[in-house]
């Protein structure tokens, strides 16, 4: 996730933390403020002041864990991705350090008070306040642990929920992400519906919507709402390469000359499919096409290669898709890919 989202996300929690803060110091400044103007000087040198302000420290404290733990259960509920590990422990760091300012202010105001009757002290933090901050941070600790493990829960709780709604989908629909070869999408059609799929038009998506005029992301989300699984088909629509400014010497020919690539909103959207159907996308490729980094090590249907439609029905059955049996129907011959085309039109040397 981008690093600036994330800091702007817990910048806004500490803005409502502070805001909090400000009201509850208050109340908890007058009061302390109450039982340092009551001391006598016997007090003050013998430290029984602190004792009679411990249970207001132990206030303090509660106070930070319960507010910090309840405004990033709200942040999460807003911005999961607020929800890593790192992001857990910070927490937990941070209301550790925050639980140890609020015994020790209270110690420097001791020091400063001692020091305005003529008293030097010197004694560190009491025994008993010691013992009292390090079972405070232990309570936080679970605290953290607690909403860590709320957080698990009500993703899994969510992807649980999604994925019945999957299995609730028509299972012969299929989302098609596709570029401009309409040919290898024509083709792609044909072979879905030879195989007694139902493959998601455009038109569809929109309808879905419930709008006469959606954005472009809303179209997708409700596609990929209906659809029991997706395929992306990667044509080499585009031609691309790496900037040689950026060439590194390990680049390939791939990266120094222009090869053809998928379109970028294939890119996109086939990171979409592979967030809301992680194990029913399906990337098919129709001739040679750059690979996006993000897609090494998966396993492409190359409809170039003998037994594609084959292989291609079988991950679709696997992935739960309602198919027609293998020995029904002329599938196998379903769909014309044709011969690879390049993005470009011929050059003309006529002249």
């Amino acid at each position: 996730m981008d690093k600036t989202r994330i800091e702007a996300m817990l910048d806004v929690e500490e803005h409502a933390y502070r805001k909090e803060q400000e009201a509850f110091k208050e109340n908890s400044l007058r009061a302390e403020l109450a039982i340092r103007e009551q001391a006598s000087l016997s007090d003050i040198k013998s430290g029984t002041i602190l004792a009679r302000l411990r249970p207001t420290c132990i206030e303090r404290a509660k106070w930070v864990t319960s507010t910090r733990i309840r405004l990033r259960r709200d942040s999460l509920a807003k911005y999961p991705e607020l929800g890593t590990p790192d992001q857990f422990a910070r927490l937990e760091t941070l209301i550790s350090r925050e639980i140890d300012a609020v015994f020790q202010s209270v110690q420097d105001s001791h020091v400063r008070l001692a020091s305005s009757r003529g008293i030097a002290w010197l004694d560190p933090m009491h025994v008993a306040d010691q013992r009292e901050v390090e079972k405070l941070k232990e309570t936080a600790a679970r605290e953290v642990a607690v909403l860590e493990k709320e957080h698990q829960l009500t993703n899994l709780t969510q992807q649980q929920q999604a994925q019945s709604r999957r299995d609730d989908n028509n299972r012969k629909a299929v989302w098609v992400v596709h570029g401009r070869n309409t040919r290898a999408r024509k083709a792609m059609f044909d072979l879905l519906i030879a195989i007694g799929l139902e493959p998601l038009e455009w038109e569809q998506a929109i309808a879905f919507t419930g709008k006469p005029t959606p954005y472009t992301g809303e179209v997708l989300e409700a596609g990929f709402k209906r659809a029991h699984a997706a395929i992306v088909l990667l044509t080499g629509d585009d031609l691309a390469r790496c900037g040689t400014r950026y060439l590194q010497e390990s680049d390939g020919l791939d990266e120094r000359e222009l090869t053809p690539q998928a379109r970028p909103n294939v890119i996109f959207e086939a990171g979409m499919a592979f967030g809301v159907f992680p194990k029913s996308t399906v990337l098919v490729g129709f001739g040679k096409t750059r690979q996006f980094s993000d897609v090494f090590g998966r396993n492409i249907v190359d409809m170039n290669e003998a037994g594609a439609r084959a292989k291609l029905r079988d991950r679709l059955e696997v992935a739960g898709c309602d198919v027609s049996p293998v020995n029904t129907g002329h599938w196998l011959d379903a769909g014309d890919f044709g011969a690879e085309e390049s993005p470009d039109h011929p050059v003309d040397h006529s002249d």
